[in-house]
């Protein structure tokens, strides 16, 4: 079961069994790992097929007793954030959407691969705006009109595009 930790992660417990020299986890939702290395491999290598770009690591959970064929582990990962824009296309990434009125939230999924891939996707900031991600179009747009239009048509062509590791663009942008 996952769930968020107070650390802003989210979390997912597995366990991992020693099978003849080869360390297996679980299937969760169609996802499981081996490896012969050792438990801590299995557990990183079902943390990064799980939750992608934004598994963080594991962290042994086990009891000691004298049973080493069994292993509990936390898998951490990124927890949910969103993916908003201003009326000048500037991009912003919270763990939680933004309250600001004026903010169009487009995107969520978990932190890192939500900035990964709105990062694929958008435009790269010239001048005043260098090292800042922009919403193609809008800061070319005549007047906020068209600067929705452009937004819209981006979202909806973001959202075309296959879903990765949790993120999506939502194609019904939502002005706050």
């Amino acid at each position: 079961m996952t769930s968020q930790d107070p650390g802003n992660r989210t979390t997912l417990a597995i366990v991992v069994k020693n099978a003849g020299n080869t360390y297996a986890t679980p299937r969760i939702k169609g996802v499981q790992a081996s490896c012969t290395a050792g438990p801590k491999q299995a557990a990183e290598r079902f943390g990064q097929k799980y939750f992608g770009p934004a598994y963080i690591g594991v962290v042994e959970t086990t009891a000691k007793t004298n049973d080493h064929s069994v292993t509990t582990w936390t898998v951490f990962a990124d927890a949910k954030a969103y993916a908003w824009c201003w009326a000048s296309g500037l991009i912003e990434f919270k763990g939680h959407l933004p309250v600001e009125e004026g903010a169009v939230a487009f995107a969520s999924g978990p932190k890192r691969a939500l900035e990964r891939a709105v990062n694929v996707v958008s435009r790269h900031g010239l001048g005043a705006s260098a090292g800042k991600r922009l919403v193609p179009g809008i800061p070319e747009a005549k007047d906020q009109q068209d600067g929705m239009t452009a937004l819209i048509l981006w979202v909806n062509w973001c959202a075309e595009g296959p879903a990765a590791h949790g993120v999506v663009f939502s194609a019904d942008a939502e002005v706050l």
